[in-house]
């Protein structure tokens, strides 16, 4: 019971994700604008495996690297986008 406790609480804590095809462009950019979403971008880069030869005549290696980075582009409801629909939802169960 503890441990779906702590799960629930977690998932109350963390913030709303809202899915990509939910919102045009011009809705969501208004939505930021307001402050009622924020866009959150976590980069992370892909694992490389180097190979150097092993030559012994040679002072010193090159090694040319290519590194991916890529980034997951998160849209969140923020503290005040939560607030604006607990209100909205309240004007519409009330009428």
């Amino acid at each position: 019971m503890k441990y779906r406790e702590g799960v629930l609480l977690s998932e109350m804590k963390s913030p709303c994700v809202l899915p990509d095809d939910i919102l045009r462009d011009f809705e969501l950019s208004n939505l930021i604008r307001l402050g009622l979403v924020k866009t959150i971008q976590e980069p992370f880069a892909n694992s490389q495996t180097l190979e150097i030869p092993n030559n012994s005549q040679v002072s010193h290696l090159t090694v040319d690297l290519d590194i991916d980075v890529e980034s997951n582009i998160n849209n969140i409801l923020t503290e005040l986008g939560e607030l604006f629909l607990d209100a909205c939802t309240e004007k519409s169960e009330k009428t």
